[in-house]
């Protein structure tokens, strides 16, 4: 118990920006090295050119801990499937894809051999999550505890999230879309001021979602297909972002902040610095729910 430190009231959350202004703590010895890229030749992984995908279940939680009620949490999970064009796409870029996780309850499927279902190969281990989490070109997450490793060791990060108003706007180097809000009283998609207006933003519970018939719709195979290639520009310095893609950006962290500010009923930690951005063709295609004009 000694050891514990007491969570600050901003949480996980480096509102401050300590972590960037600090040199990396963490690094793997020589004989980590060699044991990871063993471990990656054994799983058929033949370049130190890969991406790990994590994309939450439920089944982690109701295995580790059974006699709990995750249904709650449920609102963040995703559907392995609809990251399978990610994948793909990435193998034409001369990635190749591991897909992370413990417990997992459903397999990917695919017969491409750069797409590696590390989490169900007598490989997976605790050494190895770390590995690859801290040694990869970049990964895609659906927002869950794995992420911090990429984070801890400052590789990139896609991510795929859920809710709107816990962007981890303060990650270097990342990279969001996010779910819709569908209201099945209202026959619609939310705009993102209807979104916070309703007290949604904030909202980290199905139940609640539940109890106002709203459905969290998760990102088309095609968007997480582009956040993919979008983010392989940028590890590659290959992004070519126009004046337009950058007034978009700018308009969309502005009214991002604004409403946050107004709507913060959670009081969750708001940022001084925003380090992240979203992916362009989401902007681009979503203008009616995040924009007024």
């Amino acid at each position: 118990s000694k050891y514990i430190i007491p969570r600050p009231e901003c949480q996980d959350r480096d509102v401050n920006g300590l972590f960037l202004k600090s040199k990396q703590k963490i690094n793997f010895f020589d004989s980590d090295i060699k044991k990871g890229l063993e471990t990656l030749r054994k799983l058929g992984v033949k370049s130190n050119k890969y991406v790990c995908l994590a994309v939450r279940d439920s089944n982690y939680l109701d295995t580790v801990f059974p006699k709990g009620n995750w249904k709650y949490l449920d609102f963040r999970n995703g559907d392995i499937k609809n990251y399978v064009m990610a994948a793909e796409e990435l193998t034409k870029r001369g990635y190749y894809v591991l897909r992370m996780g413990k417990f997992n309850k459903k397999k990917l499927e695919t017969n491409n051999p750069m797409i590696i279902d590390y989490s169900f190969s007598k490989f997976q281990s605790d050494f190895m999550d770390i590995y690859l989490g801290g040694t990869c070109s970049f990964c895609i997450s659906s927002g869950f505890g794995f992420d911090g490793i990429p984070f801890v060791f400052r590789r990139p990060i896609a991510y795929v999230y859920a809710p709107l108003g816990y962007l981890n706007s303060y990650v270097n180097n990342s990279l969001a879309i996010f779910k819709k809000y569908y209201s099945l009283k209202e026959k619609k998609f939310l705009n993102i001021k209807e979104i916070y207006s309703q007290q949604l933003a904030f909202n980290f519970s199905s139940h609640s979602l539940n109890q106002n018939k709203i459905v969290l719709v998760e990102n088309s195979p095609e968007e997480i297909k582009d956040l993919a290639v979008e983010m392989d520009h940028i590890v590659n310095d290959k992004l070519l972002e126009g004046e337009s893609e950058k007034i978009l950006q700018q308009k969309f962290w502005l009214n991002y902040l604004e409403l946050t500010k107004k709507h913060n009923i959670e009081k969750m930690p708001i940022h001084k610095e925003i380090n992240m951005k979203i992916c362009s063709s989401f902007l681009k295609n979503n203008k009616k729910l995040l924009f007024d004009d």
